[in-house]
């Protein structure tokens, strides 16, 4: 990492400009956080200087944004970008603002938190300085989210920087300044202004954080949960809810369990109704919606409505009965109905049992269950006779008949009165012709 920053400080040197590793990078590297990505502000013309810096690191492809003065590449898996020096200019009706090249004090003004204000110089005379004019590193030290100017003007300028307050505090466990965040509570209606796909980003990112329920709390508090996700209000349970998905969040990265565990709740009415031996499910209209909403990639919103669907599901299993005598047909009916889910269902169950403090042995179920299925093969649940040898024993044509005949038969094997298998049931099949 020294090395491409010494380097790019001595082409600033020949080319006679001002070079500073600013924002995220100058963050982490206080925070001895790894980070893949390096900002830097370029006191003069960043694309001009950017292109240079790439031609002598033998780089070719430079993408460029001319409006903003900004350059970006990758080299050796690092994500380099160049900005111009900038001050900017915002309209209230819109975050994206006109903007004046400046010095390096202009620039950090603009910056949305102290700790994002941070600059090192790269330069020969200051290599390594640190500068920090509205004391970002000792907001570090404190743990502290806080805006250099008015936090009023600021999230009124760019709204956006309300939820990123709230992104920051859940991905560093830091505190929002007092003044920061009644500004935050204050000017959350300005959130209108912004674009569903960037609301959706920074409340992905705070769900993606270490312990979403930092940002969770911090979302609800200054009434911004409600805004943008009004539908887990109804339950009046939000502490338990986002106990629930720290709980998801310390045993999956995946963005989708953690959205569904948040969602669980919306898909409460139906915990029946996953389509046997699929991946697919039968949507629930609020749900669908709120993934529509947020404008979710189809994938993943439908992965999300298949996970929320297993969470009501899920608590089926503590209704089962598994002392003494087992009841097995109802074990039967649960593993046709979760088919090949079993093992996130499972995996769930262990959540639950922990949150819900419930005196049930969800490993040794789960393991009962498992030894059913392995013996049975219930979650991959076929009739060992298919409608043509129905029709062929039954003697009967094609028709609702033969579906009849299907639906007892499988009856029949659910409650155990058969096994599943060919011979067992051409002799049952026979037996029903008779009676």
């Amino acid at each position: 990492m020294n090395q491409i920053l010494e380097k790019i400080g001595k082409i600033a040197d020949s080319e006679k400009v001002e070079v500073y590793a600013v924002g995220g990078f100058a963050r982490d590297f206080l925070l001895n956080r790894k980070t893949k990505d390096i900002d830097f502000v370029v006191v003069g013309k960043g694309i001009k200087f950017a292109k240079k810096v790439a031609k002598i690191l033998g780089k070719k492809k430079v993408v460029t944004y001319e409006r903003f003065e900004t350059a970006m590449f990758v080299y050796k898996n690092l994500n380099l970008e160049f900005v111009s020096a900038r001050s900017e200019i915002y309209d209230e009706n819109s975050r994206k603002p006109k903007v004046e090249r400046a010095n390096l004090k202009s620039d950090q003004l603009r910056r949305d938190f102290t700790i994002n204000a941070l600059a090192f110089g790269l330069n020969k005379e200051n290599f390594g300085k640190l500068y920090d004019p509205f004391e970002g590193e000792i907001d570090l030290n404190n743990k502290i989210i806080r805006t250099p100017l008015d936090p009023e003007i600021t999230f009124s300028e760019d709204p956006l920087r309300i939820l990123r307050a709230i992104r920051f505090a859940s991905q560093l466990n830091f505190k929002i300044e007092a003044k920061t965040f009644e500004a935050a509570t204050k000017m959350r209606e300005r959130l209108k202004i912004i674009s569903q796909e960037r609301i959706t980003d920074e409340f992905t990112k705070i769900l993606n954080s270490p312990k979403p329920s930092i940002g969770l709390k911090l979302l609800e508090e200054t009434g911004i949960l409600k805004m943008i996700l009004p539908e887990i209000f109804v339950w009046n349970e939000n502490e338990l809810l986002f106990e629930f998905v720290d709980e998801v969040s310390t045993k999956s990265q995946k963005t989708e369990l953690r959205f569904a565990s948040l969602l669980y709740k919306t898909n409460w009415e139906n915990p029946t109704h996953l389509e046997s031996n699929s991946r697919k499910v039968a949507y629930s209209t609020k749900l669908s919606k709120i993934c529509k909403r947020f404008k979710l990639p189809i994938n993943f919103g439908q992965e999300t409505e298949s996970l929320t669907s297993l969470l009501p599901l899920t608590l089926k299993v503590f209704e089962l009965d598994f002392e003494g005598k087992f009841n097995l047909e109802k074990q039967r009916r649960y593993l046709k109905i979760v088919g090949d889910f079993f093992d996130e269902v499972w995996f769930l169950g262990r959540i639950l049992q922990k949150i819900m403090k419930l005196d049930f042995q969800t490993q040794t179920a789960f393991k009962r269950l498992k030894n059913l299925d392995q013996k049975e093969n219930l979650t991959d649940f076929n009739l060992a006779l298919d409608g043509l040898e129905i029709i062929k024993i039954s003697q009967i044509g094609q028709g609702p008949e033969i579906g009849k005949i299907k639906n007892s038969l499988e009856e029949a094997v659910l409650k155990g009165i058969v096994k599943n298998e060919n011979k067992p049931l051409e002799q049952y099949l026979l037996t029903l012709l008779k009676s």
